[in-house]
């Protein structure tokens, strides 16, 4: 049968831990190791983490000192079982539905050309359950694509590929996506010097290998705590200028891969100026007024990144 491996990077997180390692090990698809990795807490992390190690063989923990989310999951990749088929890397805070890797794994089955697989994430604010009212208003239903010169609407039956990834994220969070062991020795490990999107960096590489299955079903549960990175905008702002430089100054991608890269920038623009107009629609000025400063932001950013890169693009 083969092999899944879920990697949960930990970082103080005691009150949220076990669920996280519960909703692995109560999974439908039984062949499943958990590597929880232990990011130099403070708290009692790495002892509620040892503790069901003792108890189910399935499970290893591992504590190194602090390095940083990315550090984590690559020290995770580092600790494979060399026999494991398929990876997720699951944040410490989230859970996944029951059925989730059988899902995913089911799904990757049937689609042997497709690198991933991911489900739906419902957000919920800590202290709440989790509820999934609209499919169409959960993260990354909507997905636009690059075709040739234009920014189009995706299909909701349709797999993400490149010409959406680099538009913008439309994989809220590692957790909802199961990948294949040989698509991750591929792409490689998590970039360290890219803080709060590095996920984002990654999913880019991997998307580069083939298409992501997109299941419409929901699979995982992520928490909304209030030092969230997701909820620090300008963190987020500021990862993405790194990201597009490493992009068209990186050797990995193919000339097509970059000019296709100019036009995921410029469209992700036209993407975060639809936020405001959504903002708008709801009356939420504040926010409105939040994001159409991250538009003339990220116009900046294209402009002077992009002059920079010219010479990286011929």
């Amino acid at each position: 049968m083969p092999k899944i491996s879920v990697i949960i990077p930990a970082y103080n997180i005691e009150d949220h831990l076990a669920q996280a390692i519960e909703s692995v090990l109560s999974q439908t698809f039984s062949n499943v190791e958990l590597i929880v990795v232990d990011d130099g807490s403070v708290d009692a992390t790495f002892s509620i983490a040892k503790n069901y190690e003792a108890k189910d063989s399935r499970v290893r923990a591992y504590s190194f000192p602090n390095a940083g989310a990315a550090t984590a999951r690559n020290r995770g990749i580092e600790k494979l079982d060399y026999k494991t088929d398929f990876v997720m890397f699951l944040d410490a805070d989230d859970y996944l539905e029951p059925d989730a890797l059988a899902v995913l794994f089911e799904t990757l089955a049937q689609n042997p050309g497709a690198v991933a697989a991911y489900g739906i994430v419902v957000q919920f604010e800590d202290g709440t359950e989790p509820k999934l009212e609209d499919i169409t208003r959960t993260f990354g239903y909507y997905r636009p694509q690059i075709a040739g010169w234009r920014m189009v609407s995706l299909p909701h039956d349709s797999p993400t590929t490149f010409s959406t990834m680099i538009i913008w994220d439309y994989i809220c969070t590692p957790g909802q996506l199961l990948m294949r062991k040989s698509a991750l020795d591929q792409v490689g490990s998590f970039d360290p010097e890219i803080a709060v999107s590095e996920d984002w960096d990654f999913m880019i590489r991997l998307a580069t290998r083939g298409p992501l299955i997109y299941v419409r079903k929901h699979l995982l549960n992520k928490r909304e705590l209030p030092n969230s990175y997701s909820r620090n905008n300008k963190l987020l702002g500021r990862a993405e200028p790194k990201i597009r430089k490493k992009f068209a100054r990186s050797c990995y991608y193919s000339k097509a891969e970059k000019k296709k890269a100019v036009l995921g920038h410029l469209y992700s623009c036209f993407v975060k100026f639809g936020w405001v107009l959504d903002d708008l629609k709801e009356r939420q000025y504040g926010r409105a007024l939040r994001d159409f400063y991250q538009v003339l932001k990220s116009v900046g950013n294209f402009v002077i990144i992009q002059i920079g890169n010219l010479k990286y693009y011929r």
